[in-house]
């Protein structure tokens, strides 16, 4: 099989992505800007000073710990299927690709594989599977946190919400659980298309094979595990956030469905990094629990940065040492 055709990234195509990014922040903090007058300028300012450096210093730890396990879930699917990478040099194409987090079409994602592919070799149809149980490991553990956040509330609504996207989550994983049933999905799909692009069929039957390998009971367990720390530390600092703002009376089972519920959410609108679906679900769902607009809006403009912009961040410092990296093997 012939090894697919390279993606184009290089400074100048990196260069038009930072400025995509820019743009993004602006209209962000427009965005806050704007609710904030809504609201009122001095009750939402009064709310973000409450925040103390020490508490800064928490909640941003509570963020690396995120990144970090989740960071480490390409590592044990890597040794998995094969692909041996150095643990450090791994994390330095998995935290790069976080610069990239607010881009269209997951290239935050597809720049890791492809410093895989220049630097180490690594065939695209090899490492396509990380691309594919990442966000299924990340869904799994929201999931978890959604299910025993549910409890912390009375009304059904949520409930059975969280119910239909585990039963769907569920079917998913015991169809890739089972070889025999995915490659036969990919080859019955093959014969309805009139067995047209072989190559493409071929190259979907490899792909399955290395993704079921994922799956596997002590694989998707350590895995989602990690996911299911680095969720729960974000809906630790989502709980701490919203207590030193005043919201006391919210529980910490109802932040966390509340968070990981909006996160979902904002998957779901497939807009870029959740952008816009995430934060409109997690303060209206703050205002349907009695958390207050001069509450509910700074608490979600910190958390998100401290889950999205803290990351893209995180992601530039580390960019330009991966693509010496990727020049040097070039």
């Amino acid at each position: 099989m012939k090894q697919s055709k390279a993606p184009k990234f290089n400074p100048k195509s990196i260069k038009k992505m930072e400025y995509s990014i820019i743009t993004f922040m602006l209209l962000f903090a427009l965005a806050f800007v704007g609710a904030s007058f809504y609201t009122g300028v001095e009750s939402v300012w009064q709310k973000l000073q409450t925040l103390t450096p020490s508490m800064w210093c928490l909640i941003l730890s509570l963020s690396f710990l995120n990144y970090t396990a989740r960071c480490y879930k390409w590592h044990l699917f890597g040794k998995k299927i094969g692909i041996h990478v150095p643990l450090k040099r791994l994390a330095l194409y998995y935290f790069s690709g976080m610069s990239m987090t607010v881009t269209p079409g997951k290239v935050g994602t597809g720049i890791r594989i492809w410093f895989l592919n220049r630097c180490h070799g690594v065939r695209y149809a090899k490492s396509l599977p990380l691309m594919i149980m990442d966000p299924i490991t990340d869904l799994a553990a929201l999931l978890l946190l959604c299910i025993a956040g549910a409890v912390g509330f009375t009304q059904g609504g949520e409930v059975l919400s969280v119910i239909t996207f585990s039963g769907l989550t569920l079917i998913a994983l015991i169809i890739l659980n089972r070889p025999k049933l995915f490659l036969g999905l990919i080859k019955g799909t093959y014969k309805l298309f009139g067995k047209r692009k072989k190559r493409l069929f071929a190259t979907l039957q490899h792909l399955a094979k290395n993704v079921t390998n994922l799956v596997t009971p002590a694989i998707f367990a350590q895995t989602t595990a990690l996911s299911l720390l680095g969720w729960t530390s974000m809906s630790l600092s989502f709980y701490l956030i919203l207590q030193q703002m005043g919201a006391s009376d919210i529980s910490f089972l109802q932040s966390a469905f509340i968070f990981s519920f909006s996160i979902i959410l904002g998957s779901a609108t497939m807009s870029p990094g959740g952008l816009g679906g995430t934060e409109a679900s997690m303060i209206l769902l703050l205002m349907a629990v009695g958390i207050p607009q001069e509450i509910a809006i700074p608490a979600t403009v910190v958390i998100r940065f401290t889950t999205l912009w803290f990351g893209v961040l995180i992601g530039f410092c580390h960019l330009p040492f991966a693509m010496k990296v990727a020049k040097k093997n070039s």
